[in-house]
């Protein structure tokens, strides 16, 4: 009876640790405009009712929700171009080599991110993305100086990107250096995404209940 115990409790505290196993997304940056553009919405800046912006942070609005806000900040002071269209951001400067994209609404967060970096020349450029979980993912490119370079992060495991900051070794070509930038919002979901580990102690678990199960089967045919 003390052997049928200690399995069932085994079992138990297999479950229970396989539940709380912390979650983990998945998300690939890649360059390219990975799997088209056909499910994202361009960043504008000239019908948000925002008017001109300057400062450390900057907003644009989707051109299909203009409701919906995305900040561009950095430590160079920006601004957002009177011509509106695809979002381009200025520094006042003429250049910066940092910013960090994320939707004004901290319940939402990006399911695809698309963006298009003109760097002043050739270099590398690190990126850091941060998942619903608080998990950060940190990528890292070379960038072409002589031509563009367009990014796709996203997630084959449904989950959402809070934000993407990138530091680059050279600075973004003068006055325009972000360019075509178009987000999937979706809105933040706690589920938990079951890693191998917790899949085999759920399992161990499933298998230490069955294991009891025959026992107990065996010990009534017995008596």
């Amino acid at each position: 009876m003390t052997s049928t115990k200690n399995v069932l409790a085994a079992a138990i505290f297999a479950c229970g640790i396989g539940a709380a196993v912390p979650a983990k997304a998945t998300l690939i940056l890649e360059q390219g405009l990975v799997g088209g553009s056909g499910d994202v919405s361009n960043v504008i800046f000239n019908a948000c009712g925002l008017g001109n912006l300057s400062g450390t942070t900057v907003q644009g609005c989707l051109n299909d929700s203009r409701s919906t806000l995305v900040n561009f900040s950095s430590n160079e002071t920006l601004t957002t171009n009177e011509g509106g269209g695809q979002a381009r951001i200025v520094a006042a400067d003429g250049f910066f080599d940092q910013f960090t994209i994320q939707l004004a609404d901290d319940t939402t967060g990006f399911g695809k991110l698309q963006f298009n970096i003109d760097a002043a020349a050739d270099g590398t450029a690190t990126f850091r993305a941060f998942d619903q979980f608080g998990t950060p993912f940190s990528f890292q490119f070379d960038l072409d100086g002589s031509g563009q370079n367009f990014f796709t992060l996203y997630s084959e495991d449904g989950q959402i990107a809070t934000s993407l900051s990138v530091l680059s070794t050279v600075p973004f070509q003068n006055m325009v250096d972000l360019q075509q930038v178009r987000v999937g919002p979706a809105a933040l979901t706690m589920v938990p995404v079951p890693e191998p580990a917790s899949l085999a102690l759920f399992g161990a678990g499933l298998l230490g209940l069955g294991i009891v199960r025959r026992n107990r089967k065996q010990a009534a045919a017995r008596t």
